[in-house]
This record gives C-alpha cells, structure tokens and sequence, in this order.
C-alpha cells in the first residue's frame, strides 16, 4: 500500500509479507493521509489501513466471572488464548450479557480490532522528491506594446481604441488596460483584455510598389513568442472576406498562407497578401517594423468616455497570470490622438486625367474621372477592398487640388460628381499659359458640424503635349506640329 501522505514530497509504502505469501499475489492502494510529516508515522498509519482493509475481522465469545463485568460496550482489551496461539490481541467489546441472575456467568462477545497495532515501526522509506516546480509568477513588463484608433469597419461610427500587445513569456493570461488622461501623470484601469496578438518585426524591407494583392514573394516575419501556432493558412475564399487581418506598421492587411522558415527558428514567410485595405494603403515598411496578428478575434475594441476627439491619451497594458499582476509604474507608456478614424469616408480609387492613369499627357482640357468607394455596402466599403462601387454613390463630397511645379494653385471643393473638368481657360489663369506638368490630388470629405473627417488623397499626374487642331470631314482631328495623327475627337 503507497500512502500520499504529503502531496508532491514523498511516497512511503507500507507492505504485509504474510498476507502476500497467502494471497500469492499483490493487490495496491494509494491513500492520502494529510497532516503527517515524517514517513515513519506515515507508514505506521498506513499498516493499520492495511490491516484494515485486508483481514476481516475475528470475532470471539468467551464466558468470564465477575472480574471483567467493569468492561463496558467499545472497551478495548487484550485477549490471550494459547490452544489457538493467541497473544495478546486487542479486542474491541461488542456485547455483554449476564447468562442467569442465579449465576454469576457472564457472556462476553468481542472482535478483534484491526486498528491500534502495538507493533513498532523499524521499516520504512527514506523521502523521495515528486515536487512539480512550478513556472515562476513574477510579471516582468511586457516589451511589445502599441494602440491604433479603431476603424469603421472593425468599431462603426465610434470613437474606439484597439490595444495591441504580445505575450513575454508565455505565462501571461491577460492584461490591465490603464489610462491617462492629465498626460502620463496618473493612470487607472479602464479594461481587463483577455487577448494578446501574436507578433513579430518584418525581417526586411517591403516595399508599397508591390501589386494590391501581392502573390509574389510576400514578407517575413520573425516572431517573437509560440503564439505563431494560432496562425493558420486559409483558402483564397476566405482571404477575400477580410478576415485574416494583420497590421503591419500602420498599414491593415490580409494574407493567404503561412510557412515556416526551416533555417532560422520562429521565421515565418506570408504570402497572398491583400495590401491597403479599409481605410489604409500600401506603405513602405522598414526592416524591424511591428507586426501585429489580428485574425478575426485576436483584438478589443475599447471604448471610454475620456475618449475625446483630437485629444491625445496615454496607455500602458500591466500583464497579470493566476497569481500576480504587475506594476503598472514599470509598464510602457503608449501615446495615441484620437482623430475620428471612425468617421472618415474612403480614400476614392482610379483618378484618372483624360482616361490616362499614372503620368499621362493632356492638350487642351483635364477631365478627371474616378470611382468613389462606401464604408457600407457591398461594394469597396466592407470587407472587397480591391473594388469599387458601381452605381456609383458616395458619402460627403470630393476636394480637388491642381498643384504645378509643386506649388498649389487651385483648390475646388463640394464637388457632387464623379467627375470633374480642368478648363483650359481655368489653367491659363491660373498659370498664364497651359502648365507644362501638373497634378491633381483627391480626397474625399465629410462636413459634421464644426468638424471636417477626410480621407487620404490620391494623386494622378499629367504632362502639357502641344496639339493642333485640324477640321476636317465633320470631325475634329487633333495632330501634332508636324501634322501627325494623334487621336479622333467629335465636336
């Protein structure tokens, strides 16, 4: 028989040879007997369990005179008998009758009692070591921290923060969100998060020149904690529904696959990558830059009434475990000003002068086209980053700026339109003559009240290419200088 007696220090055993020769065979029991504190006193109980649990116990009827009537029920005694080679068993008093009032006989009936063993204990095992070494409690500050203002699409129209934190050391099952709203001069908790996001810094460069939707060599990623385990690859399907978010520096993004880098521990390449989306773009991104897990869970949004916009508040994340939480005065401060990300309409797609994209050329007027883009919707606004909206519709009105030689020249808001036109006449006031390179930015904008929310601008340029106009057969034929055609224009 094995006794627990003390969890996690020693196992002493107590054992019956003769039984086991009877029986021919071993039968075990663990037992757990607390309070003890030394195996000899441990195995000393364990052998009268033993012989509690393993014979039944004998029961005799003997007469006796008057000298034994002081025994009551439950007294103990010793019983010696040497026909049967009993000595000096213990026995417990189950009944006492008197067998005659005439006679003085009286009529004991007794067991033996299995516990109260007068043998003594020489035997037993030295302490032997099972103790578990627990992880250690200390909460050490966590090293990677940040805050970004929540999005349309992950908050709706509120003012809303989503911290950002990786683990340290694995033991950490959540964080404290604390708050400072007099600068950093005293904080208190606003938000227990029970998530952390697992990160990483971008091994090199990645550049905002790759394609929208990058299948080339995407990035790498070294992660910093076992927290990578919880990233999986998913079906292009899935990719286009926006859910396996990221964030890399401050752009969001979307991938496909993941892999492991088998030479260098914790790298891990990402490919299929959705750039820009929301009410981001693509970026360039330098080496050591933060990267941030999102997925579809691995984020909080945080909402507080000291939330105020265009007011800069201050944050630190104290990481706590089963037993211990840290100090917040060693935490990292984070910085954020809150700028109604929230309510900002999205930046439109596809400016174009004259049909031409990029760098283009114009001759007399610039019409300027593009698509705009919802928040809502099931167009470019919710989750199909890489489209726009059809009808088309949108939210607030468009700002155009003309800028030439790197000067702004002309800024024109309010337009209702999806479409704008650059006159001649309004480039030759602004420029005295048609300007030899010009370049028009859009944004788009909405007026709350006293408060204005834009988008990010996007920028298409064009070139001055002199043209000459040429009737001829009802249509007019532009060409060149020297008379060369360029393209056909009805009147």
């Amino acid at each position: 028989m094995a006794i627990d007696y003390k969890p996690a220090v020693s196992s002493p055993i107590a054992i019956d040879p003769a039984n086991q020769a009877v029986q021919g065979r071993i039968v075990s029991k663990t037992l757990s007997l607390m309070m003890f504190t030394t195996n000899e006193n441990a195995v000393w109980a364990a052998g009268e369990n033993l012989r509690n649990l393993s014979y039944p116990a004998a029961e005799i009827e003997f007469l006796a005179n008057r000298q034994v009537f002081r025994l009551e029920p439950g007294d103990l005694f010793r019983f010696s008998y040497s026909p049967y080679g009993l000595s000096e068993m213990v026995c417990r008093v189950a009944s006492i009758r008197e067998e005659d009032l005439e006679k003085e006989t009286i009529r004991i009936t007794a067991v033996e009692e299995r516990t109260g063993s007068t043998g003594a204990i020489s035997q037993y095992e030295d302490p032997t070591g099972h103790r578990i070494n627990y992880p250690p409690y200390d909460q050490d500050p966590l090293e990677v921290v940040g805050a970004i203002e929540a999005p349309w699409v992950l908050g709706g129209e509120v003012l809303a923060v989503i911290p950002l934190a990786g683990r340290l050391g694995g033991g950490e099952v959540g964080y404290q969100l604390y708050l400072s709203a007099d600068g950093g001069a005293s904080y208190g908790s606003i938000r227990n998060v029970a998530v952390f996001q697992p990160c990483g810094t971008l091994v090199a460069a990645y550049s905002a020149d790759t394609n929208r939707i990058d299948d080339g060599a995407g990035f790498q990623v070294d992660f910093s904690t076992d927290d990578v385990d919880a990233i999986s690859t998913v079906t292009r399907t899935y990719l286009f529904t926006g859910n396996h978010l990221a964030l890399l520096g401050s752009e969001i993004i979307a991938f496909q696959t993941i892999t492991p880098d088998e030479a260098v521990d914790g790298r891990y390449t990402l490919t299929g990558v959705v750039r820009g989306m929301f009410d981001t773009e693509p970026a360039d991104h330098d080496a050591d830059e933060a990267f941030y897990f999102l997925g579809l869970s691995y984020f909080r949004e945080v909402e507080n009434a000291q939330f105020l916009l265009g007011v800069t508040r201050h944050f630190k994340m104290v990481p706590y475990n089963a037993k211990q939480t840290g100090d917040v005065s060693e935490a990292e401060a984070v910085s954020l000003t809150l700028a109604g990300r929230a309510f900002k309409p999205y930046m439109p797609r596809g400016l174009q002068c004259n049909g031409q994209g990029g760098y283009g050329t114009y001759g007399i007027d610039c019409v300027l086209t593009w698509s705009p883009r919802l928040r809502s919707g099931a167009g470019a606004g919710l989750r199909a980053e890489t489209q726009t909206d059809a009808s088309p519709t949108w939210e607030g009105c468009f700002e155009i700026q003309v800028w030439a030689g790197g000067s702004l020249i002309r800024t024109t808001e309010a337009i209702d339109a999806a479409t704008w036109t650059y006159t001649k006449a309004m480039n030759e006031t602004d420029n005295g003559a048609l300007g030899q390179d010009l370049t028009f930015k859009i944004l788009n904008y909405i007026d709350d009240g006293p408060v204005r929310y834009e988008s990010a601008q996007l920028s298409v340029s064009v070139k001055y290419e002199p043209y000459n106009l040429v009737v001829s057969d009802g249509g007019d034929r532009l060409v060149d200088a020297d008379g060369y055609n360029l393209a056909w224009r009805d009147r």
